[in-house]
């Protein structure tokens, strides 16, 4: 076991419940897991879309050996084809021992399953996985392409739910005694005695990537960097000016920041605060497609501080294709006929692919395909439009914001997220703040099995990696 390679599952906590979970203890048992894999940092990541167990008439079982029937494989081989998925997990348990290692038969079933897997998918990746007694410790190897003789062995398994992200490993226990005894920065001390060595630590190694970099999503990355989060992308094509001056987080000097791209000024400014984080800038439109996607499947977790829909469905589609979860913050100031505001706004919701309870934006009804249509219009039409009359698509009726209410919303957003990737709770699925009336609602998005976004259904993007990447968007669009 030397040859432990760069490769990770991602399952939601949902389908990983589903698939460690047996029918007892006395008898080995099996559960497969099927889905698509996307490369990053030299590695190959494998993200789960599919959790499939035998029924019980479907799997004949031992103490040390577990057999499904053809019926059942054929079924799942033409599940293969029909979703077109490239990676194949396949589970089982030693109930006979603590720590496992594969044995013999396991070898034999790899190959077997490899060989009748490669007729239908030649390029098809087949992952095991062995836990032994009551799921405290694993072993994961994926049969070698060459001449399929051989075996690479890894250690990561990584499944995010509302209780944050559990990275499993071998050698997890012994990680968590040590990350109990770190050593906490005097300046974090009081973030420490609120969510525990081990809580910070998890802030530390949690990845985030901020979408849209001006007075929201400023004092978002003003808020994380200072909680201990050390690892920050924040992203946005857009420069300073003097219409958001007055709201842009980190500004000491407003003459000297106006015109610097946004995600650049607040990059250098977290990294001044914290000389030691990993503070990046992409100053770059949400519609590069190459950039965007990268920076999604290098992160943990997106926040989404857009202005308009069609950016938000673009970040929302990623979020479900590589399996991330994402947390949009917004907020909205509405005027009466005298222009006097007549209500103020902030919301904080939660998507966590592959988790019922946290549905995407689409189905909680956060995004308008109107407003989608408009901000994925060509910028010919869009000047057609300003041409005829249309103010939609112009800057002629600004909505009007402030400060306050950025901060609000920024706030109860960075809350619910320290919570929940120190595994202290699972978030609130969606906060509504009326801040006129001081009135807090908790909302419960209900999702849509049909769901282009969010679904099972072979339209959906959900956990399909680099699959088919250029329909996405489509697929979401025309739902």
């Amino acid at each position: 076991m030397n040859n432990i390679q760069k490769l990770n599952i991602s399952f939601s906590e949902s389908q990983f419940a589903r698939a460690t979970t047996w029918t007892d203890w006395e008898l080995e048992d099996t559960s497969y897991c099927l889905g698509f894999g996307y490369r990053n940092n030299g590695g190959h990541t494998f993200i789960v879309r599919d959790v499939l167990k035998p029924a019980a008439t479907e799997v004949s079982r031992s103490a040390y050996f577990v057999e499904p029937s053809p019926e059942y494989l054929c079924r799942l081989y033409n599940n293969i084809q029909a979703t077109g998925a490239d990676f194949l997990v396949q589970i089982h348990t030693h109930p006979f021992c603590n720590k496992p290692i594969f044995s013999g038969i396991d070898n034999e079933s790899a190959r077997r399953l490899s060989h009748d897997l490669k007729q239908i998918n030649p390029k098809l990746k087949i992952v095991q996985v062995v836990y032994g007694r009551d799921n405290k410790h694993y072993s994961a190897r994926t049969v070698r392409d060459a001449g399929e003789t051989g075996f690479e062995y890894f250690k990561d398994i990584d499944v995010t739910g509302p209780k944050g992200i559990l990275r499993c490993g071998q050698y997890q226990k012994n990680n968590q005694k040590k990350i109990a005894n770190i050593e906490i920065p005097l300046a974090e001390e009081r973030n420490a005695r609120a969510f525990g060595n081990i809580g910070v630590e998890a802030l530390h190694s949690t990845k985030v990537l901020i979408l849209g970099t001006g007075g929201l999503g400023s004092a978002m990355a003003y808020l994380l960097s200072r909680l201990g989060f050390r690892t920050i992308t924040v992203y946005d094509q857009e420069r300073i000016d003097e219409t958001n001056i007055n709201r842009f987080y980190f500004v000491a000097k407003p003459r000297t920041a106006i015109g610097k791209f946004k995600a650049s000024f607040v990059a250098k400014a977290m990294m001044i605060f914290n000389p030691t984080g990993k503070y990046r800038a992409i100053n770059t439109s949400i519609y590069n497609e190459q950039e965007v996607s990268e920076a999604v499947k290098n992160t943990d977790l997106i926040i989404t501080a857009l202005d308009s829909d069609g950016p938000r469905l673009v970040a929302c589609s990623l979020a479900a294709r590589y399996g991330k979860p994402l947390v949009n913050v917004s907020n909205a100031i509405y005027l009466n006929d005298n222009k006097k505001i007549k209500g103020a706004f902030s919301s904080c919701q939660w998507f966590i692919p592959g988790e019922e309870k946290y549905p995407c934006l689409r189905c909680q009804g956060a995004l308008d395909d109107k407003a989608i249509e408009n901000d994925l219009m060509s910028e010919r039409l869009k000047e057609m439009r300003r041409q005829a009359g249309y103010v939609i698509g112009t800057n002629e009726s600004p909505n009007a914001q402030v400060i306050p209410i950025n901060s609000t919303a920024a706030g109860i957003a960075a809350w619910e997220i320290a919570l929940w990737a120190s595994g202290l709770r699972a978030p609130t699925p969606w906060i509504h703040y009326d801040m006129m009336n001081n009135n807090f609602q908790i909302l419960q998005g209900v999702q849509d099995p049909e769901c282009t976004i969010c679904g099972n259904t072979p339209a959906s993007c959900l956990a399909t990696g680099d699959a088919d990447l250029d329909s996405c968007d489509s697929k979401a669009n025309n739902k």
